[in-house]
Formats: C-alpha cells, sequence, structure tokens
C-alpha cells in the first residue's frame, strides 16, 4: 500500500481524491489546506483519517510515501523540495514549476534522494488532443499556429446570440 497525503483542495483535488479512493494499492491517509474547514469537510467526507493546514506537519507523518501536490503553481517547486526532503515520492499537478530552472532543481533533488516526481500532465491522454497529433503527423492539417480547446461539459448556453 502506498499511504497518500495531499495538499491543496482546490479543483484538482476532487479527480486525484477519486482515484486514490479506486485505487487498490493506495491509501489516502491525510489532506491538507490553508482552510481548515475545507480540509476538515474533506477529510470527513472520504473517510481520512487526519486533515492539515500546516503542510510541514503532514510531510512529517510517518505512514505518508507520496505527497499529492495540488496547489497554486507558484507553491509546486517549495513543496516539491520540502516534500523530497522529507523522503516522499511526489505527484504534482500542472503547470510543474514557474520556470525551468525550478524543474530542473526538483528533478535534481528528486535523483539526490532516489525519489519519484510525477506531473499531473493528462491533457496528452485527451481523445481531441491525441487526434489532433495523429492529423498534424499525418500532415493532414498542416502546421498549425495556434490552437483553441475547450474541456469540459458541452453545455448550450442561454443566450444564442453568444453561442
Amino acid at each position: 500500500m502506498v499511504g497518500v497525503g495531499i495538499a491543496g483542495l482546490g479543483l484538482a483535488a476532487a479527480a486525484h481524491i477519486k482515484g486514490y479512493l479506486a485505487h487498490p494499492r493506495a491509501r489516502l491517509v491525510a489532506v491538507c489546506d490553508t482552510d481548515r474547514d475545507r480540509a476538515e469537510r474533506v477529510a470527513r467526507e472520504h473517510g481520512v483519517a487526519r486533515a492539515y493546514t500546516d503542510y510541514e506537519r503532514m510531510l512529517a507523518q510517518d505512514d505518508i510515501d507520496l505527497v499529492d501536490i495540488a496547489t497554486p503553481t507558484w507553491r509546486h517547486a517549495p513543496m516539491c523540495l520540502a516534500a523530497l526532503d522529507a523522503g516522499r515520492h511526489v505527484m504534482c499537478e500542472k503547470p510543474f514549476c514557474l520556470s525551468v530552472g525550478e524543474g530542473e532543481a526538483v528533478a535534481a533533488r528528486a535523483r539526490e534522494h532516489g525519489l519519484n516526481v510525477a506531473v499531473g500532465e493528462t491533457y496528452v491522454f485527451h481523445s481531441s488532443h491525441t487526434k489532433a497529433r495523429a492529423l498534424i503527423e499525418a500532415g493532414a492539417i498542416g502546421r498549425p499556429a495556434q490552437i483553441r480547446q475547450r474541456h469540459g461539459a458541452w453545455l448550450r448556453r442561454a443566450d444564442p446570440a453568444i453561442d
């Protein structure tokens, strides 16, 4: 079993939590958010034993093997480095870091500690993206200069004039 602690309980966290709860080898043992009420509510709703508002305190727990970082991007690099220094593997939401340099520093620290860092870059697996890539590689649509894509529910707007 892999003990998971998740930091940041905003939009991305819901899908991450669902995935961990469904995986037979994952056990969600802690959640962390700067909003205490949110952390406690999410823990209660999903049967998670511990809720934190202090990331460092969560990292100190021995039963956490992997830290999932789903916080705002500007916090990714420092939180990744702290998790790695605490001996935890990391799954970090996209965008990974604010700069290539930050990303390289995190990767170097992971190598130094013999730990893994994964980035949750799931869009590359969306069927629309794989189809677009296949069309581009086949030369069917030429070299794109710009791509605009909408992800999410395809709900019709109430005002057809702005559709």
